[in-house]
């Protein structure tokens, strides 16, 4: 599996999320199958996660329209977890 910076402003395999976290694949695709809706989730592992509308992660990442902080994603904050994670 090859990593890039570059990978990291790119869709993401459940493969690599799971990596990220250190948690088996599955543990990524199940919970993401319930939102068949909002995400693509890939039939093989090393396949990308997609987000079918762009506004989506544009929404859950602007505090003024995201006000649940159970979905908001300040991004510096995840990043840096993201990155301390790897």
């Amino acid at each position: 599996m090859q990593w890039s910076w570059r990978s990291t402003f790119h869709p993401l395999s459940p493969v690599y999320v799971a990596k990220i976290f250190d948690v088996k694949s599955s543990l990524i695709t199940t919970p993401l199958r319930h939102l068949h809706s909002i995400f693509l989730v890939p039939s093989e592992d090393s396949e990308e996660i997609r987000v079918f509308h762009k506004s989506f992660p544009d929404f859950l990442q602007d505090r003024d329209r995201c006000h649940d902080d159970r979905f908001f994603i300040d991004s510096p904050v995840h990043h840096s977890d993201m990155a301390l994670g790897c």
